[in-house]
């Protein structure tokens, strides 16, 4: 999918976290069949076997030997996120140092927002004392947080710093505005297509849209005004 829709000359790095040898070994055959670098995530830098823990060290390493040293742009992807529209990183990027998306957890005294890691996009020339970036996870100000969690400290930090976020819409929210449609302020005033359908799939292109419908809502997501699935 990178190679059909992404617009600019990249390189895509593939960091292996296998830690079964016949798992390891797979993701390297397709690496070699598709001529992809793969480099392998050093075991014994696990300090917890915790999904979110082994995460939060394979991108940290990544960015490490990698990433804060390339003198562009960086994106990062969950392996299970799928580029499928034409996009122009550099154009996207035009103006801006860092975007992605937020989540946050809580407890009774304290919420703590940071950067989700699924995608996010750095351009490591703009972004001040990147190297104090970290998407470690633990307790942020006494809040337990999954990977990423310690961006919120980076955050804090660097004000200056102005994250511009990433959009999200569910097939099942989008399902259901197509199927409340028209909705009663539309219906009353004879507007078709539903106002309400246009602003939530404005991005959408039409195989898009049909997916949305013939999936009946499913528990699918898009992100970046639906180029990334």
């Amino acid at each position: 999918c990178l190679e059909k829709y992404m617009l600019d000359p990249y390189t895509l790095v593939v960091f292996n976290d296998a830690s079964e040898s016949k798992t390891h070994e797979a993701i390297h055959e397709v690496c070699r069949k598709r001529g992809l670098r793969c480099v392998d995530m050093p075991q014994h830098l696990h300090q917890s076997q915790r999904p979110s823990a082994r995460n939060a060290a394979v991108v940290n390493y990544s960015l490490e030997i990698e990433g804060f040293d390339y003198e562009g742009i960086v994106v990062l992807l969950d392996s299970d996120m799928f580029l499928v529209k034409e996009i122009n990183v550099s154009i996207f990027m035009k103006g801006s140092c860092l975007k992605a998306l937020f989540q946050e957890r809580s407890n009774n005294e304290k919420k703590v927002d940071y950067l989700w890691v699924g995608i996010v996009f750095i351009d490591m020339q703009k972004l001040p004392d990147k190297r104090r970036l970290d998407f470690g996870e633990g307790i942020v100000e006494g809040v337990a947080t999954d990977t990423g969690g310690r961006t919120h400290l980076y955050l804090a930090t660097h004000r200056e710093v102005e994250v511009e976020p990433i959009s999200l819409v569910y097939t099942k929210d989008a399902y259901r505005a197509i199927e409340e449609c028209p909705c009663s302020f539309c219906q009353t005033r004879g507007l078709m297509p539903c106002l309400k359908v246009i602003e939530r799939l404005k991005d959408f292109e039409p195989a898009q849209i049909l997916y949305i419908k013939e999936s009946l809502g499913d528990n699918s997501e898009f992100y970046l005004d639906s180029h990334f699935f």
